[in-house]
């Protein structure tokens, strides 16, 4: 009987031990659980603060951007009225240029015109029906206000001057 009793003593101290040994691991887990819990929230905060910080710094860049931007803005509205000034009130030397405004802008209009036709001034072509070779000597354009025409001034390799449409030039 004494083994019997001996055995039971040592299972309950067996049994006492793992529960304090569970017991103590359990209070551990309980205690890293607390911890994890305690540093999700630390961290949700401090994304949550990040994200705070970071819209305002867009609002302050933004801001700051828009302020710059207004700042040239006047800047350069500035220099476009000390400008205006200076035309409106240009000196003598200036205005006897003002009799060849129409001029000048007549030949910015017939510049902008050439530049888009296929050949210009000076290219050498050949002319339809006979396929003469000649020079381009001058374009001619005119109009009225529903028609235009563009003909080209060609010289010959005869020497003789001709106009001509640009369909008959290649």
């Amino acid at each position: 009987m004494e083994k019997n009793s001996i055995h039971k003593i040592i299972d309950t101290i067996k049994t006492n031990v793992s529960q304090n040994q569970i017991k103590i691991k359990i209070n551990k887990m309980e205690e890293l659980d607390k911890r994890i819990k305690r540093n999700k929230s630390i961290v949700s905060k401090v994304a949550i603060i990040f994200g705070i910080l970071t819209i305002f710094g867009l609002i302050f860049i933004s801001i700051r951007t828009n302020m710059n931007y207004e700042k040239r803005i006047k800047i350069e509205e500035r220099k476009v009225d000390s400008l205006q000034y200076i035309y409106t009130n240009a000196s003598d030397s200036l205005q006897r240029f003002s009799n060849y405004n129409v001029l000048y802008t007549s030949i910015m209009a017939r510049d902008n015109a050439t530049k888009q036709l296929k050949y210009q001034v000076g290219d050498v072509v050949y002319c339809k029906p006979d396929s003469v070779k000649s020079v381009i000597t001058d374009i001619i354009i005119g109009g009225s206000k529903y028609d235009y025409y563009v003909r080209y001034k060609v010289k010959t390799s005869l020497d003789s001057i001709h106009e001509v449409i640009p369909e008959q030039i290649y």
